[in-house]
């Protein structure tokens, strides 16, 4: 009873006990502490150690609200900072599997189960069901590299999908204000031959624009930056419905009114 009275309030609001071989033995250290700090906010939770009164968890609501996002935050500006110069999700593969064979050397474990360790760490689930095989700072470093390449490795690989994405609805865009453009040339170049000399202008116009690079535009810049385009292949314009001077020009209309006006015109005099 008296012992019992000398437990302070303080003492009590993060108590937690740990079962080990049928036995409660106070796990509250130091160590463990900052293992209960650290895992909170990136957040694994691993749960060797919690609170169990009301103003302990009260407090720990607090901490993890402001906590969490901060660190989230700060891992990911971390990424943004070392984003290029590395293969992120390869490093990250090496990093998974040696750190496994690194606690599997060290600690009294098999490979599997520290394997099983590191991903379950690393990709922050904490299933609380292995206890830690290497000591609380070597623990907390290795989470916090690993958090932050899986950080890294998630926006690469969203980044690049957004960019092809955005990259083929631009050019489904260029392509359709290209066409319009040809085809305004070619009717502005002579409206009289009508619509099927417009076409053959059309595709003369996109055969040149491909040997001299007209239609590829770079993919990293955003203003239709030309770039060349290697084709083998020579300029052979779509001539086959151009009349030339030597041709019968008969059943062109301008030719048909000119010469109907001509006939009136004897005929009136």
């Amino acid at each position: 009873m008296i012992e019992s009275q000398e437990i302070t309030l303080a003492a009590r609001v993060f108590e937690a006990y740990y079962l080990n071989d049928r036995l409660k033995e106070d796990q509250w250290t130091i160590t463990s502490s900052i293992l209960f700090a650290a895992t909170t906010v990136i957040p694994v939770g691993y749960g060797f150690v919690t609170p169990i009164s009301k103003v302990g968890r009260f407090i720990v609501i607090i901490y993890a609200l402001i906590g969490a996002p901060l660190v989230l935050v700060t891992i990911s500006d971390i990424g943004k900072f070392i984003i290029t110069g590395l293969c992120f999700l390869g490093f990250l593969i090496i990093y998974l599997f040696t750190g496994a064979l690194l606690f599997s050397l060290f600690a009294r474990i098999t490979y599997l189960e520290a394997t099983y360790f590191s991903i379950t760490s690393v990709f922050t689930i904490g299933y609380g069901d292995t206890e830690p095989p290497v000591p609380v700072p070597y623990l907390i470093l290795y989470i916090i590299i690993g958090v932050i390449l899986v950080t890294i490795a998630v926006e690469v690989l969203a980044a690049e999908i957004i960019n092809h994405i955005h990259y083929m609805g631009r050019h489904v865009s260029k392509a359709r204000k290209i066409t319009r453009k040809f085809y305004k040339m070619a009717r502005a170049m002579d409206v009289r031959r009508g619509f099927n000399s417009g076409l053959m202008q059309i595709e003369s116009f996109i055969r040149f624009g491909l040997i001299f690079g007209m239609m590829k535009t770079d993919s990293n810049d955003e203003q239709n930056v030309l770039t060349p385009c290697n084709i083998n292949s020579t300029f052979e314009p779509t001539n086959g419905d151009i009349k030339f001077a030597d041709d019968d020009v008969s059943d062109r209309p301008l030719h048909v009114d000119r010469e109907r006006r001509q006939s009136k015109w004897r005929e009136d005099y």
